[in-house]
């Protein structure tokens, strides 16, 4: 069942035998195994310029919840709306909301993969990563991904406000350290989030973090 769900979620490569998740006694160890495979994932959009050493999807979502140590407890949108968020949920929300990917690859809009495909392949995924927890900690798990992907709570959107800044911040650091990248090689990084923020708050950093770049 393992291999034949595996063998769905191959997108744009080829998954090696010793990629799939082992099968230990203990649940616990089933589970970090599996949740264990995001740190061999490297975030592909990196790779087409050329970095050395790109980060892993795990880099990218421990960064995303330490971020939320940042975060106010009362956050603006830019709907002019205000809301006081949970934000334990939020750095809970940092550390799952690309889980799918150790199993799904990180699928990039190269890939040629329609937006429903990409969500019913990273929804197996899910499934398939934490189906060694107890009931109620897959559902927890399940359940804040879900929220996530619908954008459903001032949590979820925050999250993806931090999902893109994360994303330009990384951006920057490559900038600074890979010697091999022209001026504006990775602009397209921020051309794109330019309008995708919908709290001030972050929306706030990302202008500050241009405003160095510049510099």
């Amino acid at each position: 069942l393992l291999q034949a769900t595996m063998a769905d979620l191959r997108v744009k490569r080829e998954l090696k035998s010793d990629e799939l998740i082992p099968q230990p006694s203990s649940s616990a160890t089933q589970f970090a195994h599996a949740v264990g495979l995001v740190k061999c994932e490297p975030r592909r959009g990196w790779l087409n310029y050329g970095i050395t050493r790109p980060e892993s999807v795990a880099d990218h979502m421990h960064r995303m919840a330490m971020l939320c140590f940042a975060l106010p407890s009362d956050i603006t949108f830019k709907s002019g709306d205000t809301a006081t968020i949970d934000v334990r949920r939020c750095m809970q929300m940092c550390l799952i909301h690309d889980l799918a990917e150790g199993l799904a690859g990180d699928i990039t809009p190269q890939d040629e993969v329609s937006k429903s495909e990409k969500h019913q392949l990273e929804q197996a995924a899910m499934e398939t990563t934490v189906a060694s927890l107890p009931e109620h900690r897959r559902q927890d798990v399940l359940t804040l991904w879900k929220e996530y992907e619908a954008r459903a709570s001032a949590e979820a959107r925050v999250v993806k406000d931090l999902d893109l800044y994360e994303m330009c911040v990384q951006a920057r650091e490559y900038e600074q350290r890979e010697s091999h990248l022209k001026t504006g090689d990775l602009q397209q990084f921020f051309d794109g989030v330019q309008d995708g923020f919908s709290t001030v708050t972050i929306g706030d950093w990302f202008v500050s973090l241009l405003s160095d770049r510049s510099e």
